[in-house]
């Protein structure tokens, strides 16, 4: 099933931007990396919940930083982990 993969108008001012920038000072580059940025966008529609699986990695990392898990963090990390329906031991 595929999903329709939509950027926020800030982020396609970025995009820009930083193109123009990279295109600046090396245009080669700058065209690879705009071609990669536009596939992996485009990948979303195929896998939507890749980058979510990301942020609940990033998430439970960032639980971990002072070695304690509060029960507001655990419910929060649980909560994303039950819309992905992932195993959260497998993640870390």
């Amino acid at each position: 099933m595929a999903f329709q993969v939509r950027t926020a108008k800030t982020a396609d001012a970025q995009i820009e931007a930083a193109y123009l920038w990279l295109k600046e000072y090396n245009p080669a580059y700058a065209d690879q990396w705009f071609r990669g940025l536009m596939d992996t966008i485009a990948s979303l529609q195929e896998k939507p919940r890749r980058c979510a699986l990301a942020l609940l990695a990033q998430c439970q990392k960032i639980a971990h930083l002072d070695g304690v898990i509060t029960p507001q963090e655990a419910k929060v990390l649980e909560t994303i982990n039950t819309k992905l329906n992932r195993d959260l031991a497998a993640i870390k």
